[in-house]
């Protein structure tokens, strides 16, 4: 049973490391920012319907030169954190009431998309620039490249990406040149 454990575990971080290591080059084109950031948060809050998803600017369409299906795996990754870091303090204390917004705004020459949740926030007594490194875990489960693989994806758009303890939470912040 152990081995047959340690293989499943090994299988499942190759197969993450896979992703990290053969991200595809990005294939630039322009798409609604707005749209793709509405269809993820439709999509989570699907299903989990426990937490309640709030979102501000995405009703205008906000057309950026990016690769769709890179950003969509960011922006995903970030908002499945927050909804792990929510479900971990629910498992703690059933009366708590999850939320996550996301927002969109312009600001100079960026493009910002902003993930605020009220979880359990960053790992306590964890040094912050170590949890975007490749395999830093403090999860159970997980291979610890989502936020690797975040940063590599950002990078590739000439961005930057921060996270961000706060007092209730986390909040992560995508700012991306507006390629127009």
């Amino acid at each position: 049973d152990t081995i047959i454990k340690k293989v499943s575990s090994i299988e499942n971080m190759v197969d993450e490391f896979s992703k990290f290591a053969k991200l595809p080059p990005a294939k630039f084109g322009f798409f609604k920012l707005n749209k793709l950031c509405s269809e993820l948060v439709l999509f989570h809050k699907k299903s989990n319907k426990n937490i309640r998803f709030s979102s501000f600017n995405l009703n205008k369409d906000l057309l950026i030169k990016i690769d769709e299906t890179q950003m969509s795996m960011a922006i995903s990754n970030l908002i499945q954190n927050s909804i792990d870091s929510i479900n971990e303090k629910q498992s703690k204390n059933k009366r708590f009431n999850g939320i996550i917004n996301l927002s969109i705004y312009l600001k100079k020459d960026n493009v910002y998309i902003k993930i605020d949740d009220n979880g359990s926030g960053l790992p306590k007594n964890f040094p912050k620039n170590k949890i975007l490194e490749p395999y830093i875990t403090t999860k159970k489960k997980g291979s610890g490249l989502g936020l690797a693989i975040v940063l590599k994806i950002i990078q590739e758009h000439n961005g930057n990406f921060y996270i961000n303890d706060k007092k209730n939470g986390a909040t992560s912040l995508i700012e991306l040149p507006k390629k127009i």
